[in-house]
């Protein structure tokens, strides 16, 4: 059942694999920016994970349970009657790929009454051979899409969407810059402090401990850096970095943090000297961590994949970029942004006004909003919007 689903506003359902708090990520985190920025509207998640429903920071979740993992996704047999019982409810449905589960439940069962926006967050890369079997699964939910979302330039390039042109928004994710930018308080600054004492010359990495992160490219790069590092995320590839960590006699200078509390997050990135985003396959289509760096004034050394990730941040101009998986010149990026503090400065200033100009909370979710609004609009279901142009590829 949605929640608040008599109050008379247009009732949008959110699918994905995964959700806050069980999980964090990207996807998660821009779901739950555009559940919170979009008080037009009632939003509702559905998610796998241990079985329920409740209030998570204002926004109601359906959880189908999950038995573990199988092909890297939740095994979950009821995610599809949650669905089929919940998109009838709903005036929108919102589904967040890649999640094959959804897809295929589209496909099967979808009211005709109801919008559909598919956000696609990337192609399937890791798991190819599943994915060409759930292909005309995808190919069901693209045709029935009102409108695709793709968070940038290289993603509307996608062979998968080829056909669907006429469909796209390039949207662009966003972080509250204001938020990442303000002054810290009494406690973050004397945590600032206190790394800044301990770690005179630290990089900061964020993200998921797995294996298209590239934190095992990143500690062994750190064998030839004269520096500190700090690793904020967990994930399955913990112990195997451990070990790395150990074996490479890094343990004095490289920390795996786990998962950290946002305001920990923000002592640890405004007291770095650099941030690393070193991911090696193109399951990283955007960077969201990234862009909170950028917004902190932080300089960046990426990977050019060929995802929006040498897009947001571009070589010199907000980053060092170098070649996906190669240590050398990981380490080489990193040393050269440690020794000229003057080239990190003019990096980390750009990186930031590109963050305020380009890559604002505010407009990602207003523009996602005014596509809502839109399909819900020609589906006869009318909401007031104010148009907002759509981000251009050139931005």
């Amino acid at each position: 059942m949605l929640n608040q689903a008599s109050s008379g506003r247009p009732q949008i359902l959110h699918a994905y694999k995964t959700y806050h708090p069980e999980t964090q990520g990207g996807v998660p985190t821009a779901i739950a920016a555009l559940c919170a920025a979009c008080p037009s509207m009632d939003s509702t998640v559905l998610t796998c994970g241990k079985s329920g429903a409740g209030d998570v920071d204002g926004t109601w979740v359906i959880r189908a349970r999950a038995f573990g993992q199988l092909f890297s996704l939740p095994f979950s047999p009821s995610w599809p009657f949650h669905f089929w019982h919940a998109a009838p409810q709903a005036d929108l449905v919102v589904v967040h790929t890649p999640f094959p589960i959804a897809d295929a439940a589209v496909a099967l069962q979808f009211p005709e009454h109801v919008g559909l926006v598919v956000h696609w967050h990337s192609d399937i890369v890791s798991q190819r051979r599943l994915g060409a079997l759930l292909a005309p699964f995808t190919k069901m939910l693209l045709n029935r899409a009102d409108a695709i979302i793709v968070s940038n330039p290289s993603l509307a390039e996608s062979a998968a969407l080829a056909g669907y042109r006429e469909k796209l928004a390039i949207i662009p994710f966003g972080v509250d810059i204001m938020d990442w930018g303000a002054p810290l308080d009494a406690a973050q600054a004397t945590r600032q402090a206190t790394l800044r004492a301990h770690f005179p010359r630290m990089i900061a990495a964020v993200g998921r401990l797995v294996p298209y992160k590239g934190f095992s490219t990143l500690i062994e790069a750190m064998r030839g850096v004269d520096a500190q590092l700090m690793i904020v995320g967990e994930g399955p590839q913990r112990p195997m970095l451990e070990r790395q960590i150990l074996e490479s006699g890094l343990s004095g200078r490289v920390q795996l943090c786990g998962r950290v509390p946002s305001a920990e997050l923000r002592a640890i990135l405004r007291s770095a000297d650099i941030f690393t985003l070193p991911s090696v396959l193109p399951s990283e289509t955007f960077g969201i961590a990234q862009l909170e760096a950028m917004a902190c004034g932080l300089p960046v050394v990426n990977t050019a994949l060929p995802t929006g990730v040498p897009w947001v941040a571009r070589h010199h101009q907000e980053a060092l970029t170098v070649p996906p998986g190669d240590a050398p010149a990981l380490a080489a990026a990193l040393k050269q942004l440690l020794d000229e503090p003057a080239l990190a400065r003019q990096l980390g200033d750009a990186g930031r006004a590109r963050a305020q100009t380009v890559f604002s909370r505010a407009q990602f979710t207003q523009r996602v909003q005014n596509l809502y609004g839109r399909v819900l609009a020609e589906r006869g279901r009318f909401l007031p919007y104010a148009a907002m142009p759509s981000a251009q590829p050139g931005a």
